[in-house]
C-alpha cells in the first residue's frame, strides 16, 4: 500500500469516527424527546437500541479521541516519512 493510499484509508476512519459519534449523538437526542413526550403518559416507550446513557457517551467519546488522535499521528508520521522518500507502512 503506498503513502497516498495509506493517507486515504486513515482520512476514512476518522470520517466513520466523526459519522458513528453523529448517529449515537441523535441516539441520544431521539431517546430523550421521546422521554420528554411520555413523561405525562404511565408507559414511557423509549426503544432499548436508542439508550445512551451519560457513561456510555463517555467511553465512546473516549474511543473516538483515542482513535482520531492515532490516526493523526499516523498520518504526520506518514507525511515525514513521504518528505523523507521513504514509503510508509
Amino acid at each position: 500500500m503506498d503513502s497516498k493510499e495509506k493517507i486515504a484509508n486513515l482520512l476514512i476512519k476518522i470520517a466513520i469516527t466523526i459519522l458513528m459519534l453523529w448517529a449515537g449523538y441523535m441516539a441520544n437526542t431521539v431517546a430523550t424527546l421521546q422521554r420528554t413526550a411520555n413523561a405525562n403518559s404511565t408507559q414511557i416507550q423509549v426503544m432499548k437500541s436508542t439508550e445512551f446513557s451519560i457513561s456510555d457517551g463517555y467511553n465512546l467519546e473516549q474511543k473516538m479521541e483515542t482513535l482520531i488522535f492515532s490516526s493523526v499521528g499516523e498520518i504526520k508520521d506518514c507525511l515525514n516519512k513521504i518528505q523523507q522518500n521513504r514509503q510508509c507502512d
